[in-house]
């Protein structure tokens, strides 16, 4: 990924255009996991902790518990946790027929 920007870094001629094709590239990114979760039916979970980026790509930002909760009520068919590895095998055991 920093090699991606670098180099769409030297095809810009400033920094403002840089800006604007990094945003260009976010607002991609962003079009094509929300369409892959229509596709896929399914919902991204974040923790508090999680970095920004993912937290503003969740459908639920919380703590653990909270999580969990969502996890067990959704009824997406993939849950995507963005946290450590313990809250999605929690989210696996709540929920064997999905995919985590």
């Amino acid at each position: 990924m920093k090699k991606s920007i670098a180099i769409l870094k030297c095809l810009c001629y400033n920094d403002k255009q840089f800006t604007n094709v990094r945003k260009a590239r976010l607002v991609f990114m962003k079009n094509q996991i929300e369409k892959l979760k229509k596709v896929k039916n399914a919902v991204i979970l974040a923790h508090y902790y999680a970095p920004d980026a993912a937290q503003n790509l969740a459908d639920y930002v919380g703590d653990s518990f909270y999580l969990a909760k969502i996890a067990k009520e959704s009824t997406a068919d993939m849950i995507v946790f963005c946290g450590v590895s313990f809250m999605g095998e929690s989210a696996k055991i709540l929920n064997p027929d999905k995919k985590v």
